[in-house]
């Protein structure tokens, strides 16, 4: 044997020549035997020949080892590690126990398509999945097939590669929510079994809630509120028989604010007819403006202030002409200035009544004329004018004091 069991390799004792000594056939054959056979057990560095038996390493490395290309070849670590950080074998594939080899018997790679999901890196299931379990997947995810969970109570979690930001889609016994993290709370959007939605903020509104199409009615009360301020239109058949009123049957109410308010509502005359009233709220009373119909004070205005006029009820054909009527007093002959100038430009008209003098006599009061005309001294401003006194038939004039009765007709 060439090599004992620790792989030394030693002569054989008939090696030996001794000087002097014939050197035989059988000393000097038998080791240069051994020796071949030594060498021919010995791997070759060129790698000409395989080798003929397993190789025990020692607990030793390989080093130097090339990349693994066939299927035969020995692989290094550096394939390893290369194979391993591979992002296409991340994930969790869960295999469960066999315990039907019937329904779990091999079958080959182009009719398992059909049978069982495959789970790549995309996590791309080709068929229709039943879920029976938690699961987690860390890539995108998409089914040309049905998914189909066994716990209907169950949920399905999303959630961004960084960041809080998530979403949850579950179900109750009621109804399904779909949930949105925005990384301090969360925003649900509910959808119940009676085909009705709701948010955190309330119900949506679906077509056969709005009042948006010819021949829908709205029933109820309709709030607008802002934050100090807001409209509300209700109905009220409240009757009040005993004031010859039945309340507003429709109230457009604004809501107070900075101290304020008013509403608007129809108010029916009990058998006469159907007003539209306007009421504000000065912060500590209200003012009612009453639009009657013809029926009622002819169609007025009733303002607390009274019953308004039309037009027609205005002395003058002119609905632009106003009046001005005021008492002036004093002595002599003076100038009179209007309460309230007219307009710049124009001349109003000018009627005067004079007191008697203190002993009863009579007198009148003349107004003066521009000089050199016969055009009374009559501006949009004012006016002068002369009282006169009658002595026996004959006027002079009077410096007595006077009470005037004053009426200016113009326009402003």
């Amino acid at each position: 044997m060439p090599y004992d069991g620790n792989g030394n390799y030693t002569l054989p004792p008939a090696y030996k020549a001794t000087p002097g000594t014939e050197i035989m056939t059988t000393q000097h054959n038998m080791p240069l035997e051994d020796i071949q056979a030594a060498l021919n057990a010995v791997l070759l560095r060129n790698g000409s020949v395989p080798v003929t038996s397993n190789w025990n390493m020692g607990s030793n490395r390989i080093t130097f080892l090339a990349d693994g290309a066939a299927d035969t070849d020995a692989a290094n670590v550096g394939q390893l590690k290369a194979l391993l950080n591979n992002t296409a074998l991340t994930g969790v594939t869960t295999v469960p126990a066999v315990t039907d080899w019937t329904a779990y018997q091999p079958v080959g790679a182009k009719d398992a398509d059909a049978r069982y999901g495959r789970l790549g890196y995309a996590n791309t299931w080709v068929a229709a999945q039943t879920v029976n379990a938690d699961q987690t997947v860390n890539g995108a995810f998409s089914t040309t097939g049905a998914v189909t969970f066994t716990n209907t109570l169950g949920s399905v979690t999303g959630a961004q590669a960084t960041g809080t930001k998530k979403w949850n889609l579950s179900r109750s016994s009621t109804y399904t929510s779909l949930n949105s993290y925005s990384g301090s709370a969360w925003h649900p959007l509910i959808i119940n079994d009676d085909d009705t939605a709701e948010t955190a903020k309330g119900k949506l509104a679906f077509d056969a809630d709005k009042v948006n199409r010819a021949g829908d009615t709205m029933t109820g009360t309709l709030s607008i509120t802002g934050p100090s301020y807001g409209l509300t239109i209700n109905s009220n058949a409240n009757a009040n028989a005993s004031s010859g009123f039945n309340d507003a049957s429709i109230f457009f109410n604004l809501t107070k604010r900075f101290g304020y308010a008013g509403v608007i509502g129809l108010r029916e005359v009990v058998g006469a007819s159907l007003n539209i009233v306007l009421s504000a709220f000065n912060g500590s009373s209200w003012y009612e403006f009453d639009l009657v119909a013809q029926g009622t004070n002819q169609g007025r205005l009733v303002s607390p202030a009274g019953v308004s006029a039309f037009t027609s009820d205005l002395p003058f054909s002119d609905t632009t002409l106003k009046m001005q009527a005021w008492t002036a007093s004093g002595s002599g002959e003076g100038y009179v200035a209007f309460p309230t100038a007219f307009r710049s430009g124009t001349v109003p008209k000018v009627f005067l009544q004079l007191s008697r003098e203190q002993n009863n006599t009579s007198r009148v009061a003349v107004l003066d004329i521009v000089s050199g005309t016969s055009t009374p001294n009559i501006t949009n401003s004012g006016f002068t004018f002369q009282p006169l006194a009658f002595f026996d038939g004959a006027p002079t004039t009077s410096n007595q004091p006077y009470t005037m009765q004053c009426l200016a007709i113009g326009y402003f």
